[in-house]
């Protein structure tokens, strides 16, 4: 153990220091609160305890994952403060949430700064494992490092938990290239799952297991299979395809922006949708651009052929599928609670 841990002394002191960026002055600010919304997680995960509902009543990140790790780590600090006498029922323990928030949001912090950590261990795993340990200990450094993730693992929000499940999602992938094992498909469809139940972004990441899927079949979507070579076709079919679902999506998103008519304040417009109102381009006529290029792609001979042996080899894969189907179900598991 001890010649182990020689080995990677390296690795260990740029994890202490890690740690030590994250933990230091993560205190900032209390007992007065600055985080903007660290309250919501906290008063749902405290009013779990209080009332035994489970349902968040709220699915606006979803950060679901999130309030439940809180609320099991102030469930052990009810616990341990009500043996030494501080608390007698969870009503006054519930109640020095509003007195005193401090310790509430420290065990908050404390949780960021711990998945925080793990994350730049995550990422020298990742690092070694494809180029070797060289390149993963300066992968864990620059990401130890890096402003925007030390900051953010001083607050309470779901960026953090949803980059440590991102990246374990990826490492499960790069499994799935090297071995092809059921157990890699599972671990990165549950890693998916969990990252999308604590940001909604975060669902783009199911397309790793895809890709990984794709490379480990040495298929690919630019090549011409019977020349070898760049097909210009399928380079169109796909770059019309993706710019298609791309404005639909954007579209749909767009067509919420249109209750601020009504609703003031709700999803306000951002820079883009500004700049397509001043043309009065509206919703419709971007989401029907977005489905008559997607149908266009599908028009293309040579790239429909690409594609359906792009689904038949990936997404139709019964490796790929349970996959899909494990990480969906840790998407929606959060929804239980609301019935």
């Amino acid at each position: 153990m001890l010649r182990k841990l020689e080995k990677n002394w390296l690795l260990i002191i740029i994890l202490e220091f890690a740690f030590f960026l994250r933990a230091y002055g993560m205190s900032f600010g209390l007992p007065y609160i600055y985080e903007a919304d660290a309250h919501m997680y906290i008063n749902r995960a405290v009013c779990f305890l209080q009332t035994g509902d489970w349902n968040p009543h709220w699915f606006g990140n979803p950060a679901s994952i999130l309030m439940y790790l809180l609320a099991a780590l102030y469930a052990l600090y009810f616990i341990i403060a009500k043996s030494f006498g501080f608390f007698n029922d969870i009503q006054s323990f519930t109640n020095y949430l509003r007195v005193n928030p401090t310790y509430f949001y420290l065990i908050g912090r404390c949780l960021m700064v711990f998945l925080g950590t793990l994350s730049t261990l995550i990422t020298y795993k990742i690092g070694k494992k494809i180029f070797g340990k060289k390149v993963g200990l300066i992968a864990a450094f620059l990401f130890a490092v890096i402003p925007i993730h030390v900051g953010a693992s001083k607050i309470i929000r779901t960026d953090i938990m949803d980059t440590f499940f991102i990246l374990l999602s990826f490492f499960y992938c790069i499994h799935i290239l090297e071995e092809n094992n059921l157990y890699s498909y599972i671990m990165a469809g549950i890693f998916a799952g969990l990252a999308t139940a604590t940001k909604y972004s975060a669902a783009l990441v199911i397309l790793m297991i895809v890709v990984a899927r794709m490379m480990r079949k040495g298929q690919t979507l630019f090549r011409d299979t019977t020349d070898h070579g760049t097909s210009s076709p399928l380079l169109e079919g796909w770059a019309l395809f993706i710019l298609g679902m791309w404005l639909t999506i954007f579209g749909m998103r767009f067509s919420y922006a249109f209750i601020s008519k009504t609703i003031p304040g709700y999803f306000p417009l951002d820079s883009t949708q500004r700049f397509l109102s001043l043309f009065k381009i509206t919703p419709r006529v971007v989401i029907i651009s977005g489905v008559s290029l997607v149908i266009i792609s599908l028009l293309q001979g040579r790239f429909v052929q690409t594609f359906r042996i792009f689904l038949r080899n990936s997404l139709l894969n019964s490796k790929v599928i349970l996959a899909l189907v494990v990480s969906m179900g840790c998407f929606l598991w959060q929804h239980l609670f609301s019935f």
